[in-house]
Parts: C-alpha cells; structure tokens; sequence
C-alpha cells in the first residue's frame, strides 16, 4: 500500500473552478489487494473508508495535515502535507 498522491511533504494550492468554488484534494492508494478496505484520516480524524478505488477528496484548511490510511489488515501509510 502506498500513495499514488499527495507526495509526502507536498505543498498544495487549492485552485477554483469556473463557477468560484474551491476544488477539492484527490487523495489517491494502490494496494496490492484492491479489494481490502481503507480507512482515511485526517489528522487523527476518520473520514470515510473506500474499497476496490482507493481515491478520495477532502478540502483541508490551510496549514500543515497528516493523512493517514489504515487498511482492514492494519497496514498504515502516512504523509504529511501544507496547505497553500
């Protein structure tokens, strides 16, 4: 299990659509066993779990996060990000 993306120590810009609104992050794993469940955190908060597509968007304040997966085996992947 790994991050496709963010990048650890990466420092996001949360650019606007057309119609003014803020787009999200996509937060992106592959894992070896795509059917096994992630569990998402940020900052020790649980923000859903995916299973099969290990994407998700999250639209963090500015400053500095920690996203952290957890799969149903308990594997954990982290990275650290700031927000722009």
């Amino acid at each position: 299990m790994a991050f496709i993306y963010p990048k650890n120590g990466s420092r996001i810009s949360l650019s606007k659509n057309f119609d003014g609104k803020t787009n999200e992050v996509l937060l992106k794993l592959a894992h070896t066993q795509p059917k096994t469940e992630v569990f998402w955190y940020l900052d020790e908060t649980f923000l859903r779990q995916t299973q099969n597509f290990h994407e998700i968007g999250i639209s963090p304040s500015k400053g500095k996060h920690r996203i952290i997966a957890i799969d149903a085996l308990g594997n954990e992947v982290s990275v650290r990000i700031s927000m722009e």
